[in-house]
């Protein structure tokens, strides 16, 4: 064992004279006072000053590694700890007093509820819908560039948020483009929608209490104003459609009914039906007549005398009739036996009953059509009317813009750990990355 250690010690010693930390040709012999630790050394077979020379070297590697522990020390001072105490001095006694206003309001249809089985349920189901993608609209428009717009020009914003009366860290600065305006806004309001209830929470955070009121105040001004205007557009929208099916419902129907007065204008007549029965009663008694004479003719022909005047006079009754019967059974139509009739299709025959008829039945169609295509467009005005009332829409405030009196914020406190935390964590990652490429090299 002795042996062992000895080997071990020279070697060590060599390592250190080749490394050129120590010569141990020049080591001087140890001190009288050292004689009481030397002698059971030498009697264990060790070289004492080898020993007293490796422990030398040994405590020159110490003053490098004290420095070492100075700088990491020092570094958490400066990168950590001070930083932290100034954020944590400016946040208690610099930092200005910030209060915040809540309002609670949600997007509501006029209609009463009902189930979703019958076509009042439906309605509800769409109007439902409709208040849930409205609400998304409103929470957007609450932090969208025009809006700030109307409120840097209904208020002073420079004066409530870049006064210099506030701390120049929480304060808003000056001569800022809109869209830095736009992000410095929005980490003043911040709204919460619960699509669950329909529940929009607004909060609004300003320096001083009566300016966050007032500018809540005008947020639900502004709020109800758009969702008027959305219900608005959406029922004009839901009604234009109908309005026009109707206005041309009602132009068709005028104009058949202009058509049906032409022609009785034309006609002189209200009805060519009425007047074809009239012809056909006509007709009837004219054929009764030319019957009768007939039956009378051929009863004197056997006692009177063909030249008498009374059968001349009989005869020519007769003729008068028959011409008489073919005149109105020509206003009923020429018929296929008749020459002129199956020659040409006269223009004559325009005038005729059946023409007219034909005409006139046409006419009655198309305004039985146009009626009914005006009273199927009525009808479809009024359901889009009584949808649209349905989905009419409005803002229930259900908390006004409240008046703070206490500051909320900042969060001194938070501001100051969430600082010290941050740091802290940057400076741990990086001492142990140096440690850790130390160790490597």
């Amino acid at each position: 064992m002795p042996d062992n250690t000895e080997v071990s010690v020279t070697d060590k010693a060599e390592k250190l004279e080749k490394s050129g930390l120590v010569d141990v040709a020049k080591a001087k012999p140890p001190k009288a006072k050292n004689k009481e630790v030397a002698a059971p050394l030498k009697k264990a077979g060790l070289d004492p000053r080898t020993l007293l020379d490796f422990a030398k070297v040994q405590k020159q590697w110490m003053y490098p590694r004290n420095l070492r522990y100075f700088i990491i020390i020092a570094s958490f001072v400066l990168l950590v700890a001070a930083p932290s105490l100034v954020v944590s001095v400016y946040m208690m006694f610099f930092a200005s007093n910030q209060y915040q206003s809540t309002a609670s309001f949600a997007v509501r249809n006029s209609s009463s509820s009902g189930g979703a089985t019958d076509l009042l349920g439906l309605v509800m189901q769409s109007g439902a819908d409709t208040t849930v993608s409205n609400s998304y609209i409103l929470n957007d428009y609450l932090q969208s560039q025009p809006f700030l717009e109307d409120v840097m020009n209904h208020f002073d914003m420079d004066r409530i948020y870049s006064s210099s009366d506030w701390d120049w860290w929480f304060r808003m600065g000056t001569d800022l483009p809109v869209e830095a305006k736009l992000k410095y806004w929005k980490s003043k309001i911040e709204t919460k929608f619960d699509q669950a209830s329909g529940i929009i929470v607004v909060d609004l955070i300003a320096f001083t209490p009566d300016d966050a009121r007032n500018i809540m105040a005008f947020v639900v001004e502004k709020s109800e104003e758009l969702i008027n205007n959305l219900s608005e557009s959406a029922r004009r929208q839901s009604l234009k459609s109908a309005q026009e099916s109707l206005a041309t419902a009602e132009v068709r129907l005028r104009t058949i009914r202009r058509q049906l007065l032409t022609y009785r204008e034309t006609a002189q007549e209200i009805s060519p039906e009425d007047n074809a029965k009239l012809a056909f009663q006509m007709i009837g008694e004219l054929e009764s007549q030319i019957t009768t004479k007939q039956t009378t003719l051929k009863t004197l022909d056997g006692y009177l005398d063909p030249k008498s005047p009374r059968m001349t006079m009989l005869r020519q009754e007769i003729k008068g009739l028959q011409k008489q019967l073919d005149t109105e059974r020509q206003r009923l139509g020429g018929g296929a036996n008749t020459a002129a009739a199956a020659a040409s299709a006269d223009s004559s025959n325009d005038n005729s009953i059946p023409y007219r008829i034909g005409s006139y039945s046409d006419l009655e169609l198309e305004k039985q059509f146009a009626e009914e295509y005006y009273t199927t467009a009525l009808a479809g005005l009024e359901k889009a009317k009584a949808e649209a009332a349905a989905k009419e829409l409005y803002l229930a405030t259900f908390i006004p813009p409240t008046l703070p009196q206490y500051a909320e914020y900042p969060k001194r406190f938070i501001y100051s750990i969430c600082t010290f935390l941050l740091l802290a964590g940057i400076w741990l990652f990086g001492a142990l990355t140096f440690y850790n490429i130390r160790d490597r090299t």
